[in-house]
């Protein structure tokens, strides 16, 4: 026999390491993607809020009225709406009712904020945005002053 017809296939040894260093680089990988999806659904919920926040404040400047970030169905872990006091219209809704990966929970237990005209709130808000686990985690804390500031920090899991 030539040299050629040898060469035709892979050996079991071959075989054998080419599986054991894919089932190495696919269990490094897997954790990796957890916590990948888990950080940019914080970054997407946390990066919702701010918006609405701010398109609150908006609003009631430009409408010059008094103009509400709400709650929905009860709880800011199911969203939250955007909504203009004097005129009873709901101007905006994020429903996020379904979705787990992210808790919300709020540190002085608001059911909302009230921006009046001139883009002010009349108490501090704190939110505490978290995918923290007995393993591995991240939050997100966005602060909204009494002037309408909103802050966005970036903080371990306690």
């Amino acid at each position: 026999m030539n040299g050629r017809a040898r060469n035709r296939g892979f050996t079991l040894v071959e075989l054998l390491v080419t599986i054991a260093v894919i089932t190495i680089i696919v269990s490094l990988g897997v954790p990796m993607y957890g916590q990948f999806t888990q950080s940019s659904a914080l970054s997407g919920r946390s990066s919702d809020l701010v918006s609405a926040i701010n398109y609150a404040r908006s609003e009631a400047v430009t409408r010059r009225s008094t103009v509400s970030l709400e709650e929905l169905a009860g709880s800011w872990g199911n969203g939250w709406q955007v909504r203009d006091v004097d005129a009873d219209t709901v101007l905006m809704t994020i429903d996020n009712r379904g979705q787990t990966r992210v808790a919300l929970a709020e540190a002085a237990n608001l059911e909302g904020i009230e921006f009046d005209a001139d883009g002010r709130v009349s108490a501090d808000a704190v939110f505490v945005l978290s995918t923290c686990t007995a393993y591995s985690g991240d939050q997100r804390r966005i602060a909204v002053s009494r002037f309408g500031r909103v802050q966005l920090t970036r903080e371990a899991c306690p």
